[in-house]
């Protein structure tokens, strides 16, 4: 496989990562996660239901389940 290949593979799998909250900053509303396999994010900003005039605001709990969803594939981005 060449180097674009290879490249190409490991950004679709990094689009999205089941992963577990391992901490929880409520002041900043960010998150870090960790895949349970050694990787854990950097803090990272979680979804919200609504924004704007409607809000709904509920911090991830330590452990709860969930997905990162990294558009560029590459996590670290963003």
């Amino acid at each position: 496989m060449s180097y674009a290949g290879a490249a190409h593979d490991r950004m679709i799998a990094g689009l999205i990562i089941p992963c577990s909250v391992v901490g929880v900053d409520l002041a900043a509303a960010m998150v870090r996660v960790s895949d349970g396999a050694g990787w854990t994010s950097a803090w990272v900003r979680w979804h919200s239901q609504a924004a704007g005039k409607a809000r709904h605001w509920r911090a991830p709990s330590m452990g709860e389940q969930g997905a990162l969803i990294s558009p560029s594939g590459e996590p670290a981005q963003g």
